[in-house]
């Protein structure tokens, strides 16, 4: 989903507010200090900018309506959408701003001049698609799992065809970076220690928001491949719980392995966060596991089941990362797969969406967030959810 912010110069600091809040949902963004270069035709580029967008969002204030160039920008948009050609546009008043004459008869959005208010423009931008809220607990983000299959039992009875996914998680993202804040000024600590958790965190107020909104682009990648191959139905609900379960599950560790530097084990506690002590022990524990222990807590496996370490490579040239990680195999399944037999002929659907993608999606999570700092959508990134483009080339 792209989108253009229309805006006056004066009202810059509030749509890069915009930007960025829509930027940390998953929305690709046209935003003129990201797109214009010194040279450019401004009316082509913008123009451009334009057509190539879903939604425009004008932002109104007194500055805004008497700007030529948005006047421009409005016109084209208009023009585009009355032909059926263009962007959709969404007034956005600011603060008690009146509405032009010219959009008066569009629904519109208010927000403030600090940019509150701008959670209503992802309902509005994702007018298509149901908007899954996933509701973790604010301070140690175990899921409400009960809630999450109520909800996604919700959309199995909509008549959305797609749908999109939401983690609230700033305020958890506040608190951590209010603690990583009191350590690093902490008089008690020695300057290495200062130094080690100031060198942790420069670049947490840009991963942490990266993290999550790939976590929920991924999750949204997998729900919507289990409910393609199972239909709209009670059996792809409980698929998809215990499958989101088991990858916030798997990511938490991920994300806990990059906090950890910057924040230290009793540190939530010494500042009045005593509720992320529990996130923190937790995932703890669960770091301290083998790799093969934690994928076996964590996916509830037998420990009679043979668990394998498998190599999949992608059938077809797709731009993503090498993919390895455990399933769950008997005797005959192993000799199989020396075999180099095809994923499917072991794999089967459930312990791929259950098992296999929520490693798989931990993988890709890490890469993206923590390697390459870039939300998915910049990326052009495929994930490859889908079992049939991988092949099998090696055991461990």
């Amino acid at each position: 989903m792209k989108a253009f912010i229309s805006h006056s110069s004066s009202d810059k600091p509030l749509a890069t507010i915009v930007y960025r809040y829509l930027r940390d949902a998953g929305v690709d963004i046209w935003f003129d200090r990201l797109e214009m270069r010194p040279g450019d035709s401004l009316i082509e580029k913008i123009s451009e900018g334009i057509e190539n967008s879903d939604f425009l969002l004008f932002l109104i204030s007194d500055s805004s309506k008497s700007s030529q160039w948005v006047k421009k920008e409005l016109n084209i948009a208009l023009t585009l959408e009355m032909n059926g050609k263009g962007p959709k546009v969404i007034p956005v008043l600011i603060g008690d701003t009146e509405i032009p004459t010219i959009v008066a008869d569009k629904y519109h959005l208010t927000i403030g001049e600090d940019g509150s208010g701008s959670k209503e423009l992802i309902s509005a931008i994702f007018r298509e698609s149901y908007i899954l809220d996933i509701f973790l607990n604010t301070d140690d983000l175990t899921v409400d799992t009960e809630r999450l299959r109520n909800d996604l039992y919700e959309y199995s009875r909509s008549k959305y065809k797609s749908l999109n996914i939401r983690i609230e998680n700033r305020e958890f993202n506040s608190k951590i970076r209010s603690i990583v804040r009191k350590a690093s000024t902490d008089a008690t600590y020695e300057e290495h220690l200062t130094n080690q958790i100031k060198r942790a965190s420069e670049a947490f107020d840009i991963e942490l928001p990266i993290y999550w909104t790939n976590l929920a682009e991924l999750i949204k990648l997998l729900t919507s491949e289990i409910f393609e191959n199972y239909g709209k139905n009670l059996e792809a609900v409980k698929t998809c719980t215990l499958a989101i379960s088991r990858s916030i599950a798997i990511a938490q560790v991920t994300f806990y392995r990059k906090i950890r530097p910057a924040v230290l084990q009793d540190d939530a506690i010494k500042y009045g966060y005593g509720g992320i002590q529990n996130f923190l022990e937790r995932n703890s524990i669960l770091l301290s596991l083998s790799e093969d222990k934690l994928i076996r807590k964590i996916g509830e496996v037998n420990p009679h089941e043979r668990l394998v370490y498998a190599e999949l490579v992608p059938r077809a040239k797709m731009n993503n990362i090498g993919s390895r990680f455990y399933i769950t195999a008997s005797d005959d399944d192993f000799q199989l797969l020396r075999m180099q037999s095809p994923p499917e002929t072991i794999i089967f659907s459930y312990s791929w969406y259950t098992l296999c993608l929520p490693q798989l999606l931990d993988r890709h999570l890490h890469w993206t967030a923590f390697r390459k700092g870039r939300p998915l959508f910049e990326l052009e990134y495929d994930a490859g959810f889908k079992l049939a483009a991988y092949a099998i080339v090696g055991l461990a």
